[in-house]
């Protein structure tokens, strides 16, 4: 039996400062995904709809190994 399940999901920062921030509906993620640096500036917003990626948007450039 399949159970579903939503809300709203956040993760912050060490010094407080939310870091994540995406809600899921149906199990799935749904609206936005926001994405943001310690600094307090949006880092990338990533939009689903109904568990699908809709569009994505990044402020800076993505740099592998940086902390988000």
């Amino acid at each position: 039996m399949s159970k579903w399940w939503g809300g709203w999901a956040k993760k912050m920062h060490d010094s407080g400062q939310v870091r994540i921030l995406f809600q899921f509906k149906d199990g799935n993620p749904d609206d936005p995904y926001t994405v943001w640096r310690e600094n307090g500036q949006k880092s990338g917003e990533w939009i689903y709809k109904d568990g699908e990626l809709v569009s994505p948007k990044f402020w800076s450039p993505v740099r592998l190994g940086a902390s988000y």
